[in-house]
């Protein structure tokens, strides 16, 4: 699963979910969340908008993200990726990565995953040493 979290400006954040549904990758059976979008007065920096989606085409969160020569970018912009197992995708899918709280959650269930900083320079990646054990009840979350 890939997730995109990027600013709720006008314009930002639609044109991320256009290209989602617009991806050759995507088709009517992709699971995919987008996330709640509340406008924040005290901290506009933080309004996101955040899509979480099936990947198996690794090169999609690329593709989602080009804009001309470049790629979109926003102070809010963050990536993540997590491998689970189909089992439990219904319900690793519906939260944010970047929560610490859903994190611990889809830590018991995944075999890898990897988090990039809000500012892109740090990356982070796990790697479940005895990921086997892990998938007793994978969708126990």
């Amino acid at each position: 699963m890939g997730t995109i979290e990027l600013d709720a400006e006008p314009g930002r954040f639609p044109e991320v979910l256009i290209s989602f549904f617009n991806d050759p990758a995507w088709d009517y059976t992709t699971r995919f969340w987008v996330g709640p979008i509340l406008k924040n007065e005290s901290e506009p920096a933080y309004t996101v908008g955040q899509l979480v989606f099936e990947m198996e085409d690794v090169q999609q969160i690329l593709r989602l993200l080009a804009l001309g020569d470049g790629f979109r970018w926003g102070t809010g912009l963050r990536l993540g990726g997590v491998q689970v197992p189909d089992s439990a995708v219904a319900a690793a899918i519906e939260g944010s990565p970047f929560d610490a709280e859903h994190a611990a959650r889809l830590e018991r269930v995944s075999r890898l995953g990897c988090a990039a900083s809000g500012d892109l320079d740090m990356l982070s990646i796990w790697i479940s040493p005895k990921y086997d054990d892990l998938f007793g009840n994978p969708t126990d979350l």
